[in-house]
């Protein structure tokens, strides 16, 4: 076995996520890369009202970017544990709404009204660059409980209409 053998991930500002498999071989390439490609979650618009990425699930290790829903544009009454949650879109609760994140990056997603997460259970996680756009809202989080977790660089919208 190489000890060289790595699998990158890349995720650029803009969200877009890249995966290399570096000195693997033939089919070992596509073996090393499968299981992160399977898991990541990315630009469903699922159109429901729930979840655009996940609804009532349990997701470890996961990557649930650039979705959309009414309610969690990334995930919605879901469980997610050391995933990141990014430029995901919705009317309530941008990246999550209504489920516990654990150890999860929340970042650069976007709703009317919580723009990281609405009525989430927050437990050392990351949650920058979110924002909301309705006055009297919250870019990180609204409502719900943070645990440990590390606020930084939301905005919202600050006049009123």
């Amino acid at each position: 076995m190489n000890a060289n053998r790595t699998v990158e991930v890349i995720i650029a500002p803009s969200g877009e996520i890249q995966i290399d498999a570096v000195e693997f071989k033939g089919p070992d390439c596509e073996k090393a890369t499968k299981f992160l490609e399977e898991a990541m979650i990315s630009n469903s618009a699922y159109g429901g009202t729930y979840g655009g990425g996940a609804y009532q699930s349990v997701l470890s290790n996961c990557t649930l970017a650039g979705n959309s829903g009414s309610f969690g544009g990334g995930a919605n009454s879901s469980t997610l544990i050391n995933c990141l949650v990014s430029n995901n879109v919705a009317g309530t609760g941008g990246g999550a709404s209504g489920g516990v994140l654990n150890n999860c990056l929340i970042v650069s997603n976007s709703a009317n009204t919580g723009g990281g997460s609405y009525d989430c259970t927050l437990n050392r996680c990351v949650i920058r660059s979110n924002s909301a756009l309705n006055y009297g809202s919250s870019g990180g989080l609204c409502g719900g409980t943070a645990n440990g977790c590390l606020i930084v660089g939301n905005s919202a919208h600050t006049e009123e209409p």
